[in-house]
């Protein structure tokens, strides 16, 4: 044999059992939990001797899952498209031994799948609505539908509006539109105006006249416009200059007027009495003429107050 440096190894030789170097190739059983045969190569070292076996080729009959010195990591997936491991272990009987799920780590997610949550809102009139979410499968909330908001027992609801009459004068209607505030309460607006489109007067209004008395002179009356019914009253005194007879409203100035008077050569009256109307005045002037003057000459002339 030749060492390193070119000489020959010297082996014990009680020891020796191969040329260092060289390779032999056996059938061995297979290994730990195996039934079967598999090819091993061993190589002789420097003292001569075999060096250990290594499995150079497959079990011709392998029935172990695995070698009890070996294991290995699985994963699957969970909740929100996660995964979670475990460990498993090979035993001395050759078989796998699974370890414990790991926690599916879940950090940094909305919410867990099937949990559910309630939410609440304000809506109309200070009242509340209300739903409940859901957490999904990729553990993100899936809001449901609101509830209706619960307006029982208010006014009335926002937006809504409602009409009103009421009577008013000369038994005719005026109108307004009350409205729904925010608050479900009604709100409302102003009346309008009272139509009295066609009737005789307004109610307050008021009318004075002057007409001749019974005998003689005048009187001043007034009259009111009923306030139910839209139409005149009658006619009061509130003022009277009337004379006891008509007599003394006018007297015969001249029958034959002289000149520097007015229509001189003519017959001329004048009125004596205020209180007698211009029309009572010439009556009782034309009265007197034929009984002073015989006759009227004309021109005639009326002077009135």
């Amino acid at each position: 044999m030749m060492n390193e440096g070119g000489s020959t190894a010297r082996c014990d030789a009680a020891r020796v059992e191969c040329e260092p170097g060289s390779m032999e190739s056996l059938t061995v059983p297979c290994g730990r939990c195996n039934s079967g045969t598999q090819r091993a190569v061993h190589t002789c070292g420097a003292d001569c001797r075999w060096g250990a076996l290594e499995p150079s080729g497959a079990c011709s009959n392998e029935t172990a899952a695995c070698d009890p010195r070996d294991s290995r990591s699985e994963t699957r997936g969970c909740e929100c498209g996660r995964t979670q491991s475990r460990t498993l272990t090979c035993s001395d009987t050759c078989e796998w031994i699974p370890g414990a799920w790991d926690a599916c780590d879940l950090a940094g997610l909305e919410c867990k799948p099937g949990q559910t949550a309630p939410e609440t809102r304000d809506c109309e009139c200070g009242r509340t609505q209300s739903r409940t979410k859901t957490c999904s499968d990729s553990c993100t909330w899936v809001a449901g539908a609101w509830s209706a908001c619960d307006l029982t027992g208010l006014e009335c609801k926002p937006g809504q509006t409602a009409p009103e009459t009421r009577g008013c004068e000369c038994g005719r209607m005026q109108s307004r539109t009350k409205s729904c505030s925010d608050s479900c309460k009604w709100v409302s607006g102003e009346w309008g105006a009272c139509d009295l489109a066609g009737v005789e007067c307004t109610p307050g209004q008021t009318q004075m006249q002057t007409v001749a008395c019974a005998s003689c002179g005048t009187r001043t009356q007034q009259r009111g416009c009923a306030a139910d019914s839209c139409k005149w009253g009658a006619w009061a005194d509130v003022s009277s200059a009337c004379a006891s007879s008509c007599e003394d409203c006018a007297e015969v100035q001249f029958c034959k007027a002289p000149s520097g008077q007015p229509n001189p050569g003519g017959t001329k009256c004048r009125q004596m009495l205020k209180a007698c109307t211009h029309e009572q005045a010439l009556t009782d002037c034309q009265q007197d003429i034929p009984v002073v003057c015989g006759a009227v000459s004309q021109p005639f002339f009326m002077q009135y107050l």
